[in-house]
């Protein structure tokens, strides 16, 4: 699940070196269908890496004889979803609104800063997250559409 925010940004590291962002702005394709477009994939590359992560892990849980499902399951799609949104959230504006070239240190850091200070000062376990699910589900797509306004509205506003 840790591989998503990273496949996420590939587009950002293609358009710096090769200067897509001119040709963005040539193409009769509105800025806001760009912004949006990035979304689209990092949450499509989440889903394929979920999809993946998750068929692994059966997989791997069936030959070690500890097989993965039910509750266990659920609370770690729901954790890896909201760490990918939190991190998303953050990443996507910056890396929209100045580029990977500027923020390509700061955009990865920052999150998963964040994400690391959270969990030493709060010391979930995972019996102590399984209550708060649906409201860590719910925050992590809150915080992804949140973001993706945002980054749409400042990305428009740009001359």
């Amino acid at each position: 699940m840790l591989l998503a925010p990273l496949v996420a940004v590939q587009p950002f590291v293609v358009a710096g070196k090769e200067g897509l962002e001119t040709l963005y702005a040539v193409l009769p394709l509105p800025r806001r269908a760009v912004v949006l477009g990035h979304y689209a994939w990092a949450l499509a590359s989440f889903l394929a890496t979920l999809t993946a992560g998750t068929a692994l892990a059966v997989l791997l849980g069936l030959a070690e004889g500890a097989p993965l499902g039910g509750r266990t399951l659920v609370t770690m799609l729901t954790l890896s979803w909201t760490l990918f949104a939190v991190n998303i959230a953050i990443q996507l504006p910056l890396l929209i609104r100045f580029g990977y070239a500027r923020v390509s240190v700061l955009g990865t850091t920052v999150p998963l800063a964040l994400v690391m200070v959270a969990v030493y000062r709060l010391h979930p376990t995972l019996a102590s997250l399984r209550e708060w699910l649906p409201v860590l589900g719910a925050a992590g797509a809150a915080a992804v559409a949140v973001s993706a306004a945002l980054a749409a509205r400042t990305h428009l506003s740009r001359p």
